[in-house]
C-alpha cells in the first residue's frame, strides 16, 4: 500500500486531518512529498511512524516528549532515544499499576453488590 491521501491516512488511524496536519507543522511527522497532481502522499513507512507517535500519545506520553523523541531520532542521538522510551516505559509501568489497583476496588465492590442482590446481575 503506498500513495495514501491524508483522507485515508486520517480514517486508517482515526485522526483528524487537521490533527496530521498540526503534526506535520510542528515538525513531528514529515511533511510527505506531493503527487504530480499536487496532493500529499504518505507511503507505508510513513504511516508506520504516524502509528508509533499514536500509540505513545495514547500511552499519555506529552507531545513535547515525543517530539524531543523524533528530534532525538533525526539525530541519530540513540542513548537519548532510550533515555526518552525508558522513562516513558516507567512511566507506563506505574499507570498499569495504578489501574490495575482501581480494578481491584471495582471488582471488589461488584462482588459486594452481588453478594446483597443475591447474586442477580444488573444490565
Amino acid at each position: 500500500m503506498t500513495g495514501l491521501r491524508i483522507s485515508e491516512v486520517a480514517e486508517m488511524t482515526q485522526l483528524s486531518m487537521d490533527t496530521l496536519r498540526y503534526y506535520e507543522k510542528i515538525g513531528l511527522i514529515p511533511i510527505p512529498k506531493k503527487n504530480s497532481r499536487g496532493y500529499k502522499e504518505y507511503t507505508d513507512a510513513e504511516l508506520r511512524y504516524i502509528t508509533f507517535i499514536i500509540n505513545l500519545k495514547r500511552t499519555d506520553m506529552p507531545l513535547a516528549s515525543i517530539k524531543a523523541y523524533i528530534d532525538a531520532y533525526n539525530q541519530n542521538e540513540i542513548t537519548e532515544c532510550y533515555q526518552l522510551l525508558e522513562t516513558h516505559a516507567k512511566d507506563v509501568e506505574k499507570q498499569i499499576a495504578e489501574r490495575q489497583s482501581i480494578l481491584q476496588t471495582i471488582q471488589y465492590k461488584l462482588d459486594h453488590f452481588k453478594e446483597i442482590d443475591g447474586g442477580a446481575k444488573k444490565s
